[in-house]
């Protein structure tokens, strides 16, 4: 039964951007050789009648378009919590949404698609246009001095069993020496990872003002990379949506390169900036 096989969760709010999300899912679904379960958030009992209709139609176009196994649920709920609430749940690799951007009013109050993010113990996979391949060959890391920074290689090994792939590393150009001790640490830490599963890798110094967010994004951009990967602040507060968390700038990118947000652990102590 299609309930049985594993499957990435996939958000959909009916917006115009349903269909771009559904196809970079689908895409990403049948190179890794699962299937898809869609998720709406509604609250309304009539609504849900109609939102039945679109994701049964949605079902049987994608099943019929990428010969995948697709399933849906409705969920009553708050988007800021039901969806991550049922990823913990469901542990998919992935959840698959689409994000508008920062704009108006987002950009006082924070980013919709990083409050729908934080609290999720799987990563989201977050997508502003169609995928222009089913190949991932660039993908960036960001790599600083916080013990978090690691935590984005499970993915990087994930992937390297479907892709083949170059990683560019980006790391901050710090004064402090402690903090440049640390970096040059965890890039050793990545440098094993990586040379055990023999992927290609280059370490570009891209944040000569500490800005590791901004060099993410040139970096990403000048090289047209097909995927950047970041962890999302750790204990993230209201302070943190209103003033920009790093990761916010990254996730709407104006590249519209995908993101992969991977939330820290919580058992994990120690604190840092971006990831």
């Amino acid at each position: 039964m299609a309930e049985d096989i594993k499957k990435l969760l996939v958000a959909l709010d009916f917006s115009e951007l349903t269909e771009m999300v559904v196809e970079n899912a689908a895409v990403l679904a049948k190179k890794i050789n699962i299937g898809l379960e869609l998720i709406h958030i509604e609250n309304n009992k009539q609504k849900q009648k109609e939102a039945t209709g679109k994701l049964k139609m949605i079902e049987e176009n994608t099943t019929n378009r990428y010969g995948i196994p697709v399933i849906s649920t409705i969920k009553e709920g708050s988007i800021f919590s039901t969806i991550s609430d049922y990823a913990n749940e469901l542990k998919p690799p992935f959840v698959v949404m689409g994000t508008h951007g920062i704009k108006g009013m987002q950009k006082i109050f924070g980013s919709k698609a990083l409050k729908v993010i934080v609290g999720s113990s799987v990563p989201f996979w977050v997508v502003q246009k169609p995928p222009k391949s089913d190949d991932i060959k660039n993908i960036i890391l960001p790599i600083d001095y916080t013990f978090e920074s690691k935590e984005k290689l499970n993915i990087v090994k994930f992937l390297s069993y479907f892709y083949k792939f170059k990683v560019n590393i980006v790391t901050p150009n710090l004064k402090d020496q402690a903090l440049r001790n640390k970096i040059k640490n965890n890039l050793t830490h990545v440098d094993k990872i990586l040379e055990e599963r023999k992927i290609e890798y280059e370490i570009v110094i891209g944040a000569d003002k500490g800005d590791m967010a901004d060099a993410v994004n040139k970096v990403a951009g000048s090289m047209n990379a097909d995927l950047i990967i970041v962890t999302s602040t750790k204990n993230i507060g209201w302070n943190d949506y209103i003033f920009g968390a790093p990761e916010q700038k990254v996730i709407p990118n104006q590249y519209k390169i995908p993101v992969i947000c991977v939330n820290p652990r919580t058992d994990l102590t120690k604190t840092g900036s971006f990831r």
